[in-house]
């Protein structure tokens, strides 16, 4: 119903020409147009207009559709805006065809606005906040005011941010047609333009002879415009603002030259925003190079610019968005990735991943995986060990390789969505992915360049994990008769009390004995007999094989420790560092050479050998030292079997 009295109200205002109709006029207005169209509902309204009718008025001024103007006896009129704007509008007609030279004031209207309804603002304080849209006023009538004592200009918000510009334009049009003849003005600033003295004549003829064509360099400006259009209103300014008796049309010329040299400060503030967003958007791309290479939409959100204001905090969600989806935008070619890949993986968000670091992001998750897994299923393996439980990952190939991708798919997603698609291969293959990049791959493609086995990419042999198992723990773990006679023999002792004590000191005397016996046999080493060449180099292969592997080469074995615990991309540099490993790894050897010349050393030295030489200060910037001490390890029997 309110909506109903809204449009009486507008309908009465129209009628006596003014947004400020009188109350009771209104309340006959209302009652004369109920009972000729048999309204009764807004005839009881118009009759008990006390209790019926301000109520819904009051509706309306919550709503900022009218003012309710009071005295000391209640309602004195009704303020409508939208009539109010009706008619400001209606004095912009003129300027909108170019045909005033001077915008409307609030002294040069007919009617009388409530001083509520209007929101003053200052010219140089205000105008770009309201020409942007930026600023927290809710009237929409404006009353603009500008230095000396220049005539202010009353105007309604849509046109500040529609028309206002246009109507400058057209004013400042008419000024150099009239005042100020175009060679004169040309006489007068040609000096600051030189080298540009053509473009400049082009322009005074454009703005005289085709105002919205120069408008148009307004509204989409280059260096030359906004050198021009500052001088222009400059000069107009300079001859009028201090002139005494100003005529209405020289304040309406002044008007126009500070509307435009004002807008000239927004329009660059907006480029220099244009530029500073570029620069934003060109950082998600430099952040997505950073490690750990995969993110998710909420922490795109949350990157910063140079001052750590979080990007969503300058820009709208729907322009970051926008960007992704410009670089994960489809391709041409089927065969060639967007720049930016989203990779979906089930139960997590989605990650914004950039094509060139799939691949790094790719060897990351396997290098983690691999150490993860490797120590979970030596732990568990030990605890099988220990209850001589036999897990089908430990007795067969296909069960371990089962385990293995389960593992993958449930511990590391992101790594099973890169193992099971063909992203990897595509990244290989595209010409925008370095070829240093692309060539980090290689160590993990087999035949026909297709991704090794599970097993192979996360470099776990399943024998030489149980090896392992073993060598951690004691040998009645792994031989039950033996287990059974020492819980006999542990049972035994337990039940003789006092005695154990007793066992147990003599059991720490033997071990002291022990470790004697095992010194001396090491210092008599020195005086030993050496081995024959063939003992000795059956010895290092049967070292070979329990450390390396039967089935694999030592080269090829070097070469892919090598890989994983090397970090460089640089080829000089990568072959660089690994001669230095290799170098100290050999004099290392060197300087136990006697001893090892008697007979080479069993598995377990060689492996605290390895793990001594790794925390070596010159290996200090190797961080993947599990990887390191096996290439030692390996590298090790290498040398002893050229010795």
């Amino acid at each position: 119903m309110e909506y109903e009295i809204l449009e009486y109200l507008k309908t009465c205002a129209n009628i006596i020409q003014n947004p400020t109709v009188p109350y009771l006029q209104f309340v006959e207005f209302l009652y004369k147009q109920a009972e000729a169209s048999k309204h009764n509902l807004l005839l009881h309204v118009a009759h008990n207009h006390k209790e019926k009718l301000i109520p819904f008025l009051e509706i309306l001024v919550n709503k900022r559709e009218c003012i309710l103007l009071k005295d000391p006896g209640g309602i004195k009129a009704v303020f409508i805006f939208q009539v109010a704007v009706q008619f400001i509008l209606k004095k912009y007609e003129p300027l909108e065809y170019g045909y005033s030279e001077s915008f409307p004031s609030l002294e040069s209207i007919e009617f009388k606005l409530p001083q509520d309804s209007i929101s003053v603002v200052d010219i140089k304080e205000d105008f770009v906040k309201l020409v942007s849209g930026t600023d927290t006023i809710q009237n929409s009538i404006i009353k603009i005011l500008f230095p000396h004592n220049i005539d202010n200009i009353l105007i309604t918000k849509n046109i500040i941010q529609t028309k206002l510009i246009k109507y400058s334009v057209n004013i400042i049009k008419n000024f150099f047609q009239g005042q100020m003849n175009i060679e004169f003005v040309y006489n007068k600033i040609v000096s600051i333009f030189k080298g540009s003295e053509i473009a400049l004549s082009d322009m005074l003829k454009i703005l005289t002879a085709k105002p919205l064509s120069a408008l148009q360099t307004l509204l989409e400006p280059n260096y030359f415009s906004f050198k021009f259009w500052s001088h222009i209103a400059n000069l107009v300014l300079e001859n009028l603002k201090e002139k005494a008796g100003k005529l209405t049309k020289d304040h309406g010329y002044c008007q126009a030259a500070y509307i435009i040299g004002y807008y000239i400060v927004y329009q660059k503030g907006m480029i220099q925003k244009e530029k500073e967003k570029k620069i934003d958007l060109r950082k998600i791309d430099a952040k997505l190079k950073k490690d750990p290479y995969a993110y998710t939409l909420k922490d795109i959100y949350g990157f910063v610019d140079k001052s750590g204001i979080p990007f969503i905090k300058k820009y709208s969600k729907k322009l970051i968005d926008d960007y992704l989806a410009q670089l994960t935008g489809l391709v041409d070619d089927v065969n060639t990735l967007p720049k930016v890949v989203r990779l979906k993986i089930k139960n997590n968000p989605e990650y914004y991943v950039l094509k060139e670091s799939l691949i790094p992001l790719f060897i990351n998750h396997v290098e983690e995986a691999a150490v993860k897994i490797k120590a979970d299923l030596l732990e568990e393996w030990k605890h099988y060990s220990k209850n001589f439980i036999k897990d089908k990952a430990m007795t067969f190939d296909f069960a371990f390789l089962i385990e293995l991708e389960k593992r993958i798919k449930e511990g590391f997603p992101m790594l099973y969505s890169l193992v099971t698609t063909n992203l990897l291969l595509l990244a290989r293959n595209d010409p925008e992915v370095p070829e240093t990049v692309q060539r980090a791959l290689n160590r993990f493609l087999g035949d026909k360049n297709k991704l090794y086995e599970i097993d192979m990419l996360l470099d776990l042999d399943r024998l030489a994990l149980l090896q392992e198992v073993k060598s951690q723990l004691p040998a009645y773990y792994t031989f039950p008769v033996i287990n059974l006679f020492v819980h006999l023999f542990k049972w035994i002792l337990g039940r003789k009390g006092k005695k154990a004590a007793g066992n147990e000191e003599k059991s720490l005397h033997r071990d002291h004995t022990m470790d004697d016996v095992h010194n001396n046999r090491q210092k008599n080493e020195y005086n030993r007999p050496k081995m024959s060449a063939l003992d000795y180099n059956k010895a290092i292969l049967e070292l070979k094989a329990e450390i390396c592997g039967k089935d694999r080469s030592m080269e090829t074995s070097l070469k892919v420790l090598a890989e994983k615990w090397n970090p460089l991309i640089d080829p000089v540099s990568k072959s660089d560092l690994l001669e230095d490993v290799n170098s100290l790894i050999r004099d290392f050897i060197r300087r136990l050479q006697k001893s090892f010349g008697v007979k080479p050393p069993d598995a377990a030295r060689i492996r605290n050998l390895a793990a001594e030489l790794s925390n070596n200060k010159a290996l200090e910037r190797i961080k993947r030292k599990d990887y390191l001490i096996r290439y030692i390890e390996i590298y090790i029997i290498k040398c002893l079997g050229r010795m």
